[in-house]
């Protein structure tokens, strides 16, 4: 009972995300991703690596997708 009520949990939060991505223009994926580098900055600095293993993905696709929002003006990446 338990994992199905996750489940469910995870599903409307996934929804959740998609909702306020597409107010925004961005794809689930890109506002993770922005909303991510908005909680490290808090900190520091946001890296790649830092964000990639927080979110659980490779850095191949947080580049690409840090591209993405690099390109529509919402964030600025420095070396």
């Amino acid at each position: 009972m338990l994992v199905y009520d996750l489940l469910t949990i995870a599903a409307r939060m996934n929804a959740v995300r998609e909702y306020f991505a597409q107010l925004m223009g961005l794809s689930g994926p890109q506002y993770s991703v922005l909303m991510a580098i908005a909680q490290y900055q808090v900190h520091g600095r946001a890296t790649v690596g830092a964000l990639a293993r927080l979110l659980h993905v490779s850095s191949a696709f947080l580049a690409t997708e840090t591209g993405k929002l690099v390109r529509a003006g919402l964030i600025t990446k420095r070396p």
